[in-house]
């Protein structure tokens, strides 16, 4: 990854990040690749897994690394795809939905970290959530639209879609 940066990271203008299934995996991510050579990139996506057990704090650090590196003055948008791991059954066997795990992950300082990094230079945020009850879907919406991401939405550019495997 090292020399491909080095090579051709002048010349990529769409960076697609894949996370690792092992979130302890991320710090080798961060330590093979040198972002600040990607100097034309206009957005990044990331693709990942998201769970109960996912750490927030680990996602921060991706985006903080990767975003406080591109020194590209054309960055203004950020993807995010990931596919949700169904909370334990039991949980669900007992009543207690899927929207509700979501909603109590620790999404930690994300907002915090891409209004820090980015900033007003900004102008997409997009969220895909696959494998996702198609009935907790508009509740979810409203809860990360109003609640956690709420400076995007308010700029009107902040946007959640939800697909089915």
């Amino acid at each position: 990854m090292c020399q491909y940066s080095e090579s051709m990271g002048s010349s990529v203008q769409n960076l697609h990040v894949d996370l690792p299934s092992k979130f302890r995996s991320y710090s080798q991510v961060l330590s093979a690749v040198d972002f600040g050579r990607f100097t034309k990139v206009r957005s990044v996506h990331f693709e990942g897994r998201l769970g109960q057990r996912t750490e927030s704090r680990l996602l921060e650090d991706v985006f903080r690394k990767v975003f406080s590196q591109i020194a590209s003055p054309q960055f203004e948008k950020v993807s995010m795809s990931v596919t949700w791991v169904p909370a334990d059954p039991c949980l669900s066997f007992f009543g207690i939905p899927d929207n509700i795990i979501l909603e109590s992950f620790d999404w930690g300082q994300l907002s915090d970290v891409l209004q820090q990094t980015i900033g007003d230079n900004l102008q997409e945020l997009r969220l895909v959530i696959r494998n996702f009850p198609r009935y907790q879907h508009q509740q979810t919406e409203d809860f990360l639209k109003k609640r956690l991401f709420s400076a995007f939405h308010s700029r009107g550019i902040f946007r959640v879609d939800f697909t089915n495997l």
